[in-house]
């Protein structure tokens, strides 16, 4: 804060695409499957970055052995599915990467959309999941996981799309458990939600508005 005038900083986000979220379609939700989907980039083994999901795993087991209508899949791993323990898949569908518009699609059919930012360093308060902005829009419910995830929490729990928890095994539990009672309710999607300005027509807006500033700011006459 003293090197730099934070003053100064502004912050554009991604976005979700508007145009191309148009042409999904979204469809009904029925009381026969519950499906929980992570949408994006992930690995599964090895070292996971800050998307660890060992913790759902665990988690996923426990609930699935409960409530056997639930339907768990990850779209968007990196993994060889080859590779990947046939114990996870008795219980959680793997797919590798698919198409933008595809993943949109799955993003659309999923009653819950997870969320991960596991990493336990600084990075938590600033960095927000990629594909937040295609969840919002989606109208589905959020699971954002994540021991200092501020930033996810806060954009999860201000815009009211979801829940926080943390990364272990009994939260997560707890936390599932909670959004399947509001499921069972029939409580679980708000397609009412106002999103316009987490598109990336929105933030492009502010972004040339920042630019147009800047430009005033240079040709202001200070003789």
């Amino acid at each position: 804060n003293k090197k730099y005038k934070t003053q100064k900083c502004h912050t554009v986000m991604n976005g979700y695409d508007k145009d191309l979220w148009s042409t999904i379609e979204l469809p009904e939700h029925g009381p026969d499957k519950f499906i929980i989907s992570y949408v994006g980039n992930i690995k599964i083994h090895g070292q996971p970055g800050f998307r660890d999901s060992r913790c759902f795993m665990a988690a996923a087991k426990r609930f699935k052995e409960a409530h056997s209508e639930t339907v768990i899949q990850f779209v968007g791993v990196k993994d060889e599915l080859k590779d990947i323990d046939p114990k996870l898949k008795e219980y959680v569908e793997f797919r590798n990467t698919v198409p933008v518009a595809e993943s949109l699609q799955i993003t659309a059919q999923a009653d819950v959309l997870l969320m991960f930012h596991t990493a336990l360093d600084p990075s938590g308060k600033y960095i927000i999941c990629g594909k937040a902005f295609d969840c919002m829009r989606s109208g589905n419910y959020v699971l954002s996981i994540g021991d200092v995830a501020y930033a996810n929490k806060d954009i999860v729990e201000r815009t009211g799309c979801g829940i926080h928890c943390d990364n272990n095994e009994t939260a997560i539990l707890d936390a599932l458990e909670k959004i399947y009672a509001k499921w069972k309710a029939g409580e679980l999607i708000d397609r009412n939600r106002n999103t316009a300005q987490y598109s990336r027509d929105y933030q492009n807006t502010q972004f040339l508005r920042l630019i147009e500033a800047m430009s005033d700011e240079q040709n202001i006459d200070t003789s």
